[in-house]
Parts: C-alpha cells; structure tokens; sequence
C-alpha cells in the first residue's frame, strides 16, 4: 500500500531555505484576523503569518502535525484554505490514480482545497508537476512545473 505524505512539508521547506518575495513580507495581523484564526484554530502550532496585497495568509500546524494554510482578506473573511490530509481521508479514486499512474512511487503527497464558496478541490505534487483533482477526486489536470510556478504549489 502507498504511504501518503505531504506537500506542506516541501512548502514549508521551500518557505525556510528562500527568502520572502519582495510581493509578499511578514507583518504584524489586525485583531480582528488574528481573533478570527484563533478561534477557528485553537490548537494551532508553529503559526506563521504573511501579507500579500490586503490579504493575510497564516501557515501552521495542528495538534495532528499536519499542515494548513488559510488565506484571509482584510475583513477577517476565508478566502481559501489548504489542508495536508492524512492518509485515511484521501479519496479512494486519488489513490487509485496513484497506483496505476505512479507505481514505483511509495510515497506522494495530498491537500485539500476549499475555495471561499465552499468548493473543494485536491492537488498533489510529483516530481515535474502538480495534479489537480475535482471534488469526487477524479483527475481534473496536470501542470507541469517551471521555474515561474514552482513556489505557486
């Protein structure tokens, strides 16, 4: 059986070893955004938080070890959220994608999307690439990774 692991670790890895872009810096969070996280994520550990534009996005841990980002806007609203799943909530038909699209691969790696409406989508990384996954968990597209995306998840 395949062993799932998980993108953020690489994300966070990836957040460590590069310097924060020039569009996005760290920054001390308005109350009401800080008050909004913490009471949605009580358990949260190793919280980091970063401005893009107006939004605020806060990456942590849960009492789990596994790893979330949410995106808020200025008013302390969801924007998106990502979540490493852990290998029992991966949807049959993903790893069943896995196994037959990768079967020397022993581990890969599962998140969770929920957009601000509520849709929710998988991805997961692979060597040169990032496949996408509809809500049933049916394969729904592959971009190949570059140098432009590669940060971008």
């Amino acid at each position: 059986m395949l062993m799932i692991t998980f993108l953020a670790y690489e994300i966070t890895n990836a957040q460590t070893e590069n310097p924060i872009s020039p569009k996005t810096q760290a920054t001390p969070v308005p109350g009401n955004i800080e008050s909004h996280f913490k009471s949605a994520y009580k358990n949260a550990a190793t919280v980091e938080w970063q401005q893009t534009g107006n939004n605020y996005k806060v990456m942590f841990t849960d009492e789990n070890n596994l790893h979330h980002t949410v995106l808020y806007d200025k008013a302390g609203k969801v924007m998106s959220k990502e979540s490493e799943m852990d290998e029992q909530a991966v949807p049959k038909s993903i790893r069943e994608y896995f196994i037959k699209n990768f079967p020397a691969e022993e581990t890969y790696r599962v998140w969770r999307i929920e957009d601000e409406t509520g849709k929710i989508s998988f991805y997961s990384p692979v060597k040169d690439a990032i496949i996408f996954f509809n809500e049933d968990g049916t394969f729904d597209r592959r971009d190949e990774r570059s140098p432009e995306n590669i940060e971008q998840k």
